[in-house]
């Protein structure tokens, strides 16, 4: 079926292609003052091809522009460009927007003997500009990632840092003794911190960790560092709350360049230092170095009636491939990898995200959003068919694969995995979210590192209430556990959670999913009206969790007259009151402070949990209590595995 449909799409794009004018581009073969935009002499660049179409006025109403294969410049589509296809050439490789600087290989030289590598990066194009530098920011949403990154033979490489990541998963040390100001770390508890002292030498020393809890993470820089015979002391700069036993690693340490893969680079004097994964005299033609460089590869923000297929997109500090405020929109079949902060950023109205490969990414992978929630105006996307690895390699903690958000639009049969913590958020806190549909999506291996989080994340801090009509229907969630070992502020306690409806969220469905190898599979944390139905859970610690926080130490942000409360009054002030009060009239039930604070209407039936500890954490006495209705879940640990997956 999935050969017929794509069959399908391809004579779909033919008929579109034979009504249109058409150009081609061609960095290896073409040329902008000679060619003509025919196959046979055609344009070099995207700036040139498109500005020498507008001189010659063919008249024709659409325009398509054939990318051959080849690498190009960032480019930004002007937004009077409409009713325009530009996609790579059909039959081969999928052509290259590139927005890293290259490093040619002549410009290395080997230090003494050994594996490591210079080059002077200012002698080869490179600025200060260029080279960016490290900062900290906000522990929680702030990506706090301005600094380039080294990519060789299309991976990205590691700042040398101490203790080295160990294959996927990353390696800490502790914090022994807390503080704001300064933190110490005792060297006869951990032997081989003895090496802090050989940072005193460093230039622009800092260390990244989980300060105060175990789901959020910063940077710090390190402005002095004092050796005892045990004790290591660090000043901190800005000063920053950390507590004993946090973990953390120390990075951008030219004395830590000890491992294949790390690399460092002197703000100062622009020199790289690189311990390459092959020896020089062994890298093949493919094995090219990047800089990560300029903040997007591809804008095409504020663009209507635009297509884009068949590219690759690489290697920008910033956003991979910018897209804010389009409409009627489509990218199809888009390779977004090695961006510093975030791969996809689209919002806007009727636009298609399609088919297309995002991973390797410093922030979040994609960020897709679209809608009004306060007038109930649809953005009407489609987020499907896409595959997000690998997000959230700087900033750990709230980096998703998909940060989703807005009015009526649906994310079906996207595949994220390998996140640190969530890999898919919004909602609430993140991205106000009204009558979106998840479906038929896959999520694998998040979680890992954090505790206390959801692999699917959504934060009713802000819009607890108001966040209503969003369903999650026939998705799948496998191998969600949290992966703390040694010494941490908190430790897994509980574990961390597949579906984490946190601090009042409410009003979701969650129908007919699937969750697979999970500490907790769905966490309602305080919220009213939400629906577990349906759902199948196997091998996991806990099926559902339920608590009433609101009527405990949460009061302050569901009572009388507070926050949530008047996030509902202003709803029904507004310009679409009336829609508001006709779809959902528990809002008219809360205004007249129906059961505030209380987790009431929670629906949790006619689910099945096998080889499951435990299905529910609450009593039934207390679900009644709170006016839900627990009823017709059934343990079928004897039902094979094949019923659940």
């Amino acid at each position: 079926m999935a050969g017929v449909l794509a069959q399908a799409a391809w004579f779909l794009l033919a008929w579109q292609l034979s009504k249109a004018d058409e150009i081609h581009i061609s960095v290896r073969n073409g040329c902008d003052s000679r060619g003509d935009g025919s196959k046979a002499a055609p344009y070099q660049t995207l700036h040139g091809g498109l500005a020498a179409h507008v001189r010659r006025e063919s008249g024709a109403e659409e325009l398509n522009v054939v990318l051959h294969e080849g690498t190009y410049t960032p480019f930004h589509l002007e937004p009077s460009f409409s009713r325009l296809m530009i996609f790579g050439a059909l039959g081969e490789e999928q052509p290259i927007i590139n927005a890293g600087k290259a490093v040619p290989k002549t410009a290395f030289s080997r230090i003494g003997s050994g594996p490591l590598l210079r080059a002077d990066l200012f002698d080869h194009g490179v600025t200060s500009d260029d080279l960016g530098k490290m900062v900290n920011g906000g522990s929680v949403g702030d990506c706090q990632h301005e600094k380039t990154d080294l990519i060789f033979a299309g991976q990205r490489m590691t700042l040398a840092r101490w203790p080295n990541i160990d294959g996927e998963r990353w390696k800490f040390a502790n914090i022994d003794m807390g503080g704001s100001t300064s933190v110490g770390v005792n060297m006869t508890l951990q032997s081989e911190a003895r090496r802090i002292a050989r940072w005193e030498a460093e230039i622009d020393a800092w260390i990244h960790g989980y300060w105060t809890f175990d789901w959020t993470d910063s940077y710090v820089r390190v402005k002095n560092i004092s050796v005892n015979n045990v004790m290591a002391m660090m000043t901190l700069e800005p000063p920053t709350e950390i507590k004993a036993h946090a973990r953390f690693y120390g990075v951008n340490l030219l004395c830590e360049l000890d491992s294949p893969g790390e690399y460092y680079i002197n703000q100062q004097n622009g020199t790289l230092y690189f311990y390459p994964p092959t020896a020089i005299e062994e890298w093949q033609e493919s094995d090219s170095v990047f800089l990560t460089a300029n903040e997007f590869a591809l804008n095409m923000s504020f663009a209507s009636d635009v297509k884009i297929a068949n590219l690759t997109i690489a290697n920008s500090k910033g956003t991979g491939l910018l897209a804010k405020g389009v409409r009627d929109v489509r990218i199809d079949n888009v390779t977004s990898i090695n961006h510093g902060q975030r791969g996809i950023v689209i919002d806007g109205y009727k636009y298609q995200l399609l088919n297309s490969h995002v991973h390797d990414i410093g922030c979040v992978g994609i960020q897709a959003s679209g809608g009004d929630v306060l007038t109930l105006t649809p953005g009407s996307n489609m987020i499907h068919g896409n595959t997000v690895r690998r997000p959230a390699l700087w900033k750990r903690t709230y980096m998703a694969g998909i940060k989703w958000g807005g009015v009526n639009n649906t994310f079906s049969r996207n595949l994220v995995s390998d996140g640190p913590h969530n890999c898919v958020l919004g909602g609430g806190n993140e991205l106000a979210a009204v009558d979106c549909l998840h479906e038929d999506n896959v999520i694998e291996n998040c979680a890992y590192e954090s505790s206390d989080t959801g692999a699917w994340y959504s934060c009713g801090q802000n819009g607890a209430w108001i966040n209503r009509g969003n369903v999650a229907r026939g998705n799948h969630f496998r191998h969600i556990r949290c992966g703390i070992s040694g010494r941490s502020v908190e430790g897994c306690g509980g574990g961390v959670q597949a579906v984490y409806l946190d601090d009042q969220m409410s009003g979701w469905l969650w129908e007919n999913n699937t969750f697979q190898d999970c500490d907790t599979a769905l966490f309602i944390g305080g919220g009213r009206d939400n629906w577990l139905v349906g759902n199948k859970i196997y091998n996991s610690s806990l099926a559902v969790h339920i608590d009433n926080r609101g009527m405990t130490w949460e009061n302050k942000q569901c009572c009388s007259k507070c926050k949530s409360w008047k996030e509902v009054e202003a709803l029904l002030q507004g310009p679409a009151a009336q829609r508001w009060a006709q779809g959902w009239p528990d809002l008219l039930s809360i205004i007249h402070e129906n059961h505030l604070c209380v987790p009431v209407y929670n629906h949790i039936v006619n689910n099945t949990y096998s080889n499951t500890s435990r299905f529910i954490d609450a009593s039934a006495s207390s679900v009644r209590a709170w006016l839900g209705v627990l009823e017709g879940n059934v343990n079928a640990s004897a039902v094979s595995l094949e019923l659940f997956v």
